[in-house]
C-alpha cells in the first residue's frame, strides 16, 4: 500500500498573501452593502423576535444602533486583513464579529455565510502575512515568501469539502430531473446578453448536469496540470454565470476569490504583480525550485503533531456534518433535517404557509396567530419552510403566554409546503401539542412525510 502524502513542509506564500487581500476586500464590499442597503437594520433591528439556535437563545442583537457600527468594524477590521494591518487581531475580530451575525438568527442561514465563519477562524491561524502586508513591511510580521504547507491544505482540502459535497447532493432524482433550475430560469428576470439562452429548452440541463459535473471534478483538475485551463475556465464561467441568474450574493465572487489557492504559486505572483503589489522580502528569500516552494533556508518545520491532530479533527467534523443527513429518514429537502452546514446548495425551491392555533386547556378557548404578525417577511419566508422554525416559533407563542402569567397552552401549525413546481402538502402534524415537543437532534415524528408521486 502506498503511503498517504504529506503536505510539503513550506509552500510560497503568494496564494495565501493574494486570498488574504481578496477576501479582506470582498468581506469590506459585503459589509458596506450590508450598511448602505439599511440590510442591517432589516435583519437585525426591525424584527421583533429572531430564531434561536439550539443553546443559543441567549444571543441578542446590540441594542440601540449597536448593530449599524457592529457592522462599522467588521467593514474596518476587513480592510486590515486586506492590506495587512495588526492582521491577526483582525482576522480574528472579523471571524467573532461575523460569526456573532451568523449566529443571531437561524432564519439568516445561507451557506455561503456559513463558508465566510469557516473560511475567516481559518485565516486566524494561516501566517498569511508575511507578504505582501504592511505589518510586513514595517517589521511587525516575520519577512518569508514562505508559509507552512498544512496552510495552504488546509484551506484547499475546505474548498474539497464544499465542492465535493455541494455535488453529492445533486446527485437526487430533483436535480437529476432538471429541477429546480429549470423554474428558477423560467421565472427569473432576462440577463443580457444571456437570457434567450438560458430560456433555451436544453439550457436546464446543461446547466443541471454542468453544475454537478463541475462540482465533483473540479478540485482536482484545478491541481492536475494537463486539465487545469479548461478547469480554470469552467470554473470561472460557472460561477459567473452563477452570479447572474441566481441571487446568492456574494458567493459567486468569493469561490473565484478562492482559485488561485488551488493553482500554482506563480499565478498568484502574477496577479499580485498585476495588482502592482509588491511584496516585502525577507533577507533569506532564496531561490523556488520548479514547483514554487522556497529554498529550505526558508522551510518552516512541519506541524506539531497537537495542530496536526487539531486540523484532522476539523476536517472529520467537516466531512461528518455532511453527511449527517443519513441519520434522518426521509428527504433532507423536505424535512429540513441534516440540511444545515451540509453544502446542499441550490437543491430546492420551496415555498409555503403557516398558521398557528393556541388553545387554552382550562377554558378550551382557541385564537388563531398569523406569524406575519410578529416576523418580518424574510423570516415568515423561512419559518414556512422549516419545521425547525415552526416548532421555535411555537416555543415562542407559548413563553409568550407564560411571560404574560397565564397558564400553559397548547401550539398547533397548520403548514403546508410545495417543493420544486409540485402541489403544496401538509408539512407537520396540525395534531401534535408543539408547545410540548422539545427540540432534540433526533428524528421528528411531527414532520409528516412527503406525499407520494
Amino acid at each position: 500500500m502506498r503511503p498517504v502524502p504529506r503536505p510539503p513542509p513550506a509552500v510560497d506564500i503568494a496564494p495565501l498573501a493574494l486570498f488574504r487581500i481578496a477576501f479582506g476586500a470582498l468581506m469590506a464590499v459585503e459589509m458596506a452593502r450590508f450598511l448602505a442597503h439599511d440590510w442591517v437594520r432589516a435583519l437585525f433591528v426591525a424584527p421583533a423576535y429572531h430564531f434561536p439556535y439550539p443553546g443559543l437563545a441567549w444571543l441578542r442583537p446590540w441594542p440601540g444602533n449597536g448593530m449599524q457600527w457592529h457592522f462599522g468594524l467588521l467593514l474596518a477590521s476587513a480592510v486590515l486583513v486586506a492590506l495587512g494591518v495588526y492582521y491577526r487581531a483582525a482576522m480574528a475580530a472579523f471571524a467573532l464579529g461575523f460569526t456573532y451575525v451568523f449566529l443571531l438568527d437561524a432564519a439568516f442561514y445561507q451557506n455561503h455565510f456559513y463558508l465566510i465563519c469557516l473560511l475567516a477562524w481559518l485565516m486566524v491561524f494561516v501566517p498569511a502575512d508575511r507578504a505582501w502586508s504592511v505589518d510586513a513591511a514595517l517589521g511587525a510580521a516575520p519577512r518569508s515568501d514562505a508559509a507552512p504547507g498544512w496552510a495552504l491544505w488546509l484551506l484547499r482540502a475546505q474548498l474539497a469539502i464544499v465542492y465535493t459535497f455541494a455535488g453529492l447532493a445533486k446527485l437526487n432524482p430533483d436535480w437529476l430531473r432538471g429541477e429546480p433550475v429549470r423554474t428558477f430560469l423560467a421565472t427569473g428576470p432576462d440577463v443580457a446578453p444571456v437570457g434567450p439562452l438560458v430560456r433555451h429548452p436544453l439550457a436546464p440541463w446543461v446547466l443541471s448536469y454542468g453544475g454537478l459535473v463541475l462540482d465533483l471534478v473540479v478540485v482536482p483538475a484545478l491541481l492536475w496540470p494537463r486539465a487545469r485551463i479548461p478547469a480554470l475556465a469552467a470554473a470561472i464561467a460557472f460561477h459567473l454565470a452563477n452570479a447572474a441568474l441566481f441571487p446568492i450574493g456574494i458567493f459567486p465572487w468569493l469561490m473565484i476569490a478562492a482559485l488561485p489557492l488551488l493553482l500554482p504559486p506563480a499565478w498568484s505572483r502574477a496577479a499580485l504583480g498585476a495588482l502592482a503589489v509588491r511584496p516585502a522580502r525577507s533577507a533569506r528569500a532564496g531561490a523556488r525550485d520548479d514547483s514554487g516552494a522556497p529554498e529550505a533556508a526558508d522551510v518552516p518545520p512541519r506541524p506539531s503533531r497537537r495542530r496536526s491532530a487539531a486540523i484532522a479533527a476539523y476536517l472529520a467534523v467537516q466531512v461528518a456534518l455532511p453527511l449527517r443527513h443519513l441519520a434522518y429518514p426521509g428527504n433532507p429537502s423536505w424535512t429540513g433535517e441534516g440540511d444545515r452546514f451540509a453544502w446542499r446548495m441550490m437543491l430546492d425551491l420551496k415555498t409555503g404557509t403557516t398558521t398557528y392555533t393556541v388553545v387554552d386547556p382550562g377554558t378550551g378557548g382557541t385564537v388563531d396567530v398569523d406569524p406575519r404578525a410578529t416576523l418580518a417577511d424574510w423570516q415568515h419566508r423561512k419559518l414556512a419552510i422549516r419545521p425547525d422554525l415552526i416548532l421555535a416559533f411555537a416555543h415562542h407563542l407559548r413563553d409568550a403566554r407564560r411571560q404574560a402569567g397565564r397558564a400553559d397552552v397548547a401550539v398547533h401549525a397548520h403548514a403546508a409546503m410545495a417543493l420544486n413546481g409540485r402541489p403544496p402538502a401538509p408539512l407537520v402534524d396540525p395534531a401534535v401539542d408543539l408547545a410540548r415537543v422539545a427540540w432534540s437532534p433526533r428524528p421528528a415524528a411531527w414532520i409528516l412525510p412527503p406525499p407520494r408521486e
